[in-house]
């Protein structure tokens, strides 16, 4: 956290207390639903940007109004980019007995193309846990294992997570694995930091650790919340891009590709912008067809979330999403 924003927090920090003070109101302690005894994260990255993280969550029931919400659980992941392994799901009841998450009561939701056809929206797949036996006193626990096989940006890889400090927290604890020479942006607010670096050479691992606890929970006294400072509260941030700069050529890698201009679009963009001979005219021809003729649908198969569709796909299915839209018109004034 740079000085410049623990300054502004610190400000604003007293210029809440000085107004609840003024006014002679005093918050009240948040009413507790939920208790997290263990939160737990692993992240062990690879130099090519793959990581497997694995998470463990052991949350206590409180009150009768959580406890429908606690009965079940979703995890989604891209089955192209992602596998997902459950490594244990159970109720351990006040007494101590453990009643497990039966395989019969998964709930899984596969989004796949029509027939024999990849999809061409979203290859996310849904596993919802319903845990059979839930009580006021009890407490659930998930662990699993996330392996991501296709980063977003290959060599790259971007974590975040944070706690509230409205939650209730016993023992958070977040380890990060990764190769000691690759280039990491950290940051960690109000959380225990230790490094260890094993090894030497080229197989020299890091291993960052970041340790919370919040046992007693501040009462939220914020109403507008229509800016959010992400440093407002516990958490950390990793990033593996060294720029804002590095960011952007990373997308322009695995962008660029899908602008290459085909027989078929070069034919379709000199159809649009037959008889105008002025730059701007063309332009301005290619971005009506797209704006008119493209309809926006997202992209969440895979790595779409940062990789344009094929341009047949735009112009031809006439679907799109902000990058595809823009790819599609983007060559023709070299192509008319």
């Amino acid at each position: 956290m740079s000085p410049l924003s623990a300054v502004l927090r610190t400000l604003c920090a007293v210029g809440m207390l000085a107004a609840a003070t003024a006014s002679g109101q005093t918050a009240a302690a948040p009413e507790l639903l939920t208790r997290s005894l263990t939160q737990h994260e692993s992240h062990v990255i690879a130099a090519d940007g793959k990581t497997v993280s694995t998470y463990r969550f052991a949350t206590q029931v409180l009150h009768a109004k959580a406890v429908e919400g606690m009965k079940q659980t979703t995890l989604n992941v891209s089955r192209s980019a992602q596998a997902l392994e459950v490594l244990e799901a159970y109720t351990r009841k006040a007494d101590g007995r453990r009643v497990q998450v039966p395989k019969s009561s998964w709930q899984v939701r596969t989004e796949a193309g029509q027939g024999k056809n990849a999809p061409i929206f979203s290859d996310f797949n849904s596993t919802t846990l319903v845990y059979p036996d839930v009580s006021v006193g009890d407490t659930v626990v998930l662990a699993y294992k996330l392996s991501t096989h296709e980063p977003l940006f290959p060599g790259k890889v971007s974590l975040s997570s944070s706690f509230p400090r409205v939650n209730a927290y016993d023992d958070v604890r977040v380890t990060v694995d990764a190769p000691a020479s690759m280039v990491m942006q950290l940051a960690a607010i109000d959380m225990q930091e230790s490094v260890l670096v094993k090894g030497t050479g080229t197989g020299a691992r890091k291993l960052t650790t970041w340790t919370l606890q919040n046992k007693n929970p501040q009462p939220q006294t914020r109403q507008n919340w229509s800016v959010f400072d992400v440093e407002s509260e516990p958490g950390f941030m990793l990033s593996s891009f060294d720029s804002w700069a590095d960011i952007a050529r990373s997308y322009v890698a695995r962008a660029t590709p899908k602008a290459a201009v085909t027989p078929r679009i070069k034919q379709l963009a000199s159809e649009l912008t037959q008889g105008k001979t002025a730059l701007r005219e063309q332009v301005q021809a290619l971005h009506g067809w797209v704006a008119t003729k493209v309809n926006y649908a997202g992209n969440c198969v895979g790595i779409g979330a940062v990789v344009p569709r094929d341009l047949s796909v735009a112009a031809w299915q006439r679907c799109g999403w902000t990058a595809p839209r823009h790819s599609s018109g983007q060559p023709a004034p070299s192509s008319a």
